[in-house]
């Protein structure tokens, strides 16, 4: 009745520490959460708590209905990507090594040619249909003077 969970944390604490471990690692969750919350959780907890999160997320997916596209739609794959700096505890042995014998020559920032050995490659992609809609080079680049420009097509079923 009261739509309260049937274990021991609040929907609150537990959406807290799934927004909280995707940003960075567990003890920061950790040291977050009780900030924000004064809920002293253990690490172990947030882990577990954060585990839970995605097993929903990946239930809502399998439940999800997708009807398959139209022949005629167009199928579209956005995908970017970004060299991250990594903390050095999330380097690879070897990376590791050679992060440990360079030496940052300012304070505060990187010089040309310093950021070999810190990053990883992070990427994102999605994918979705949407009905193809012609356009002309005016529809793109509208001038002031006529208004707004159309809308962009729309994504349906993306995934």
């Amino acid at each position: 009745m009261l739509n309260l969970p049937t274990e021991r944390y609040s929907h609150g604490l537990r959406q807290l520490a799934a927004i909280e471990a995707v940003r960075g690692s567990y003890e920061e969750a950790q040291g977050a959460i009780e900030r924000a919350s004064g809920q002293a959780l253990g690490k172990r907890q947030v882990e577990e708590l954060t585990r839970r999160a995605a097993a929903v997320v990946e239930g809502f997916y399998d439940k999800a209905k997708r009807e398959p596209a139209a022949k005629t739609d167009t199928l579209v794959i956005s995908e970017d990507s970004k060299g991250i700096v990594m903390r050095p505890d999330g380097l690879r042995p070897a990376t590791k090594k050679a992060a440990k014998a360079s030496k940052h020559k300012l304070k505060t920032r990187l010089t040309r040619g310093e950021k070999k050995d810190r990053k990883r490659m992070a990427e994102l992609a999605a994918v979705y249909d949407c009905k193809p809609e012609p356009r002309q080079p005016s529809d793109i680049f509208a001038h002031k003077e006529d208004g707004l420009k159309p809308e962009a097509p729309k994504p349906r079923r993306s995934g």
